[in-house]
């Protein structure tokens, strides 16, 4: 097991033994040097997405035309 898979590990244990939200496990991935897909990784083992079912149209409640233009803004703002 390379040093990463360790920190890696021991950041998975540490956030399902003290409960951190998403928010402590990125702060505590970065703190110990951990790439961004790792620490993607530990929130998703400590905070899996739910479950959808398929015949749900919109399950998070999201308005296309809103997300749409946000990511419109975004992209312009990233050219700019």
């Amino acid at each position: 097991m390379t040093h990463s898979e360790k920190l890696l590990t021991s950041l998975v244990d540490e956030a399902v033994r003290r409960h951190y939200s998403r928010r402590q496990i990125i702060r505590r991935g970065v703190a110990l040097g951990l790439s961004a897909p790792a620490i993607a990784a530990a929130v998703s083992a400590v905070r899996p997405l739910p479950a959808f079912a398929q015949d749900t149209s919109n399950p998070l409640g999201v308005d296309p035309a809103v997300l749409e233009a946000e990511v419109a803004q975004y992209n312009a703002s990233c050219a700019a």
